[in-house]
């Protein structure tokens, strides 16, 4: 943790915030390494660590870890009720999955909770939540699928 923790000297010497992403879904087995991990940023300096496994971060309350915690698009926040239980878990921000229109990010922003959301370049369709990482297997099987991507409109905003 040597080169991370010059890392966050360096950032903080800028005024910039460090996060680290666990964004894996961890099994029980590997939680005490991931949790040693976090750990080790919190003492390094980490500012926030982005999680997106509900196990981990259940884990971390039981553990009475103090960390501010940003949920990640991997654990597919869509609506209210979710929102509203990571609120109570004490998450610091949600990162809202980048399927959702303008509009459903407006209303969600009158929850009471930071959200980050970011702008899809990608032209991906799956959502990161469900992802399987098998991008291009379906391309191949159905290459048609191409064509039909190109043509997606997405929702944007004018600035």
């Amino acid at each position: 943790f040597m080169e991370v923790e010059e890392s966050v000297k360096i950032a903080n010497s800028y005024n910039v915030p460090i996060y680290l992403t666990m964004n894996s879904l961890y099994t029980e087995d590997q939680h005490p390494l991931v949790i040693k991990e976090i750990k080790d940023g919190i003492e390094a300096g980490i500012d926030s660590f982005i999680i997106g496994d509900i196990g981990l971060l259940l884990k971390l309350k039981e553990l009475n870890i103090k960390a501010k915690i940003i949920i990640s698009t991997a654990a597919s926040v869509f609506n209210s009720k979710s929102m509203n239980f990571y609120k109570k878990m004490g998450v610091y921000k949600i990162t809202m999955p980048r399927q959702v229109t303008i509009d459903e990010v407006r209303k969600a922003a009158n929850k009471g909770i930071k959200l980050d959301v970011f702008i899809m370049n990608t032209r991906c369709i799956h959502e990161d939540g469900f992802c399987t990482f098998q991008h291009g297997v379906n391309e191949i099987i159905h290459p048609h699928m191409g064509k039909y991507l190109k043509n997606i409109k997405f929702d944007y905003f004018d600035t």
